[in-house]
């Protein structure tokens, strides 16, 4: 079972890519 602290890393990472996207 994945631990909630690397779920959330994982999550903050895909956030941040998906607003680099959208800003550009």
């Amino acid at each position: 079972v994945p631990e909630p602290a690397s779920m959330i890393a994982l999550g903050a990472g895909l956030l941040a890519l998906a607003r680099r996207r959208r800003s550009k």
